[in-house]
């Protein structure tokens, strides 16, 4: 399998927020662009210390860093920093890596970015060519029957039977006990109440 390169802009984000609101020059926006070595078996940026210091980007916690050798080793985080690589650009963090190591884009930035790595012709390209794809796990259906279960549950709970699986399972299918309610009210919570 082939090594990509790939060229990376950074800049500090703090520097730019400043500058956005209109306090400084668009130079005192510390910036600078790098041969990053697309790495896919890394979760994280990882960028070298003189970068880090020449971005002037803040130091914050650590992490301890696994080696694919399973070396650890733990490294101070630091950020916030913008990446751009092509049309893309995201903001996060960075693990602090020796001064003058290699660069290292990993899996957040590829992911977030929606970029593909093909490691047979060494290229990184967009899936999507005008902007990034984000997959989520999560279905709407999936959290409309959780919303419809935690529902059926709260309105249990409030004629006091949340304890019988049996009133919930009623209530769920639209059949409360006899002389029992159960409306949507104003802010839209579904409540049940006991008739007389």
């Amino acid at each position: 399998m082939g090594e990509i390169r790939s060229n990376v802009s950074l800049e500090n984000t703090v520097d730019r927020g400043v500058f956005d609101r209109g306090h400084g020059q668009e130079t005192d926006v510390r910036r600078t662009t790098v041969d990053g070595m697309v790495d896919t078996g890394a979760v994280s940026l990882i960028l070298p210390q003189d970068i880090v210091e020449r971005l002037g980007l803040n130091q914050h916690g650590t992490v301890v860093l696994t080696y694919a050798d399973e070396r650890q080793d733990e490294r101070p985080l630091a950020g916030p920093v913008t990446v751009r690589i092509g049309n893309r650009e995201m903001v996060t963090n960075c693990i602090v890596g020796p001064a003058r190591s290699e660069p290292l884009i990993g899996q957040v930035v590829l992911e977030m970015l929606d970029l593909i790595a093909d490691c047979a012709n060494r290229t990184l390209a967009p899936r999507h060519p005008d902007y990034p794809v984000l997959k989520a796990k999560a279905t709407r259906t999936g959290v409309q029957e959780e919303q419809r279960i935690s529902m059926h549950e709260a309105i249990a709970a409030d004629l006091g039977h949340d304890d019988q699986p049996e009133i919930v399972e009623a209530i769920k299918e639209n059949r409360p006990p006899p002389g029992w309610t159960v409306e949507q009210e104003g802010d839209g919570v579904f409540r049940g109440c006991a008739g007389e």
